[in-house]
């Protein structure tokens, strides 16, 4: 996140029409997927190497004591506690979570909030719909990204053995 704040400062991902041209909403919608590819494919690739042992386990456990009784909501529970409480906010608020050094512009906060709406809704399964039309284009990253969110999911819901627990 704090190469997105330092390197794409004043660069816009703008994809609201009545926020931009509409010359720039096709472009923008492109580099906006790009750049939330990179950050779900950082997310999946060291997951179990960054994620702290203690988050782990309460993800873990969280699936444990769900998946009896939620077993189809399984995506939302883990994808609503893993990106809203930790991952989008860190995205939005970068600077409030020791991601990066300095406070992002309002042009590169905008940016940053949609790349958390579009991780959000992935995190969550859910797809875009009337409530914000303009993203409902994201629909098919949303669709083509689900089985690398689920993968991301099996790896966060891993039992955290002893040796790493002791490890706290």
């Amino acid at each position: 996140l704090e190469t997105i704040v330092k390197d794409y400062e004043n660069i816009t991902w703008e994809i609201n029409p009545a926020r931009t041209t509409n010359e720039l909403v096709t472009t923008n919608m492109i580099a906006l997927q790009q750049i939330t590819q990179k950050l779900i494919d950082h997310l999946i690739n060291h997951s179990k190497l960054n994620c702290p042992i203690a988050l782990r386990a309460l993800i873990s456990e969280i699936h444990n004591a769900s998946k009896l009784k939620f077993i189809r909501q399984f995506h939302s529970i883990i994808g609503s506690f893993f990106f809203l409480r930790f991952i989008c906010p860190a995205i939005i608020s970068p600077e409030g979570f020791g991601v990066a050094k300095c406070s992002p512009n309002e042009i590169t906060r905008r940016g940053l909030i949609l790349i958390s709406k579009l991780t959000q809704s992935l995190g969550n399964g859910v797809r875009f719909g009337k409530k914000e039309e303009y993203m409902i284009p994201l629909n098919d990253f949303i669709d083509t990204n689900i089985n690398s969110i689920n993968q991301l999911f099996q790896i966060l819901i891993l039992p955290v053995d002893q040796c790493e627990l002791e490890q706290l």
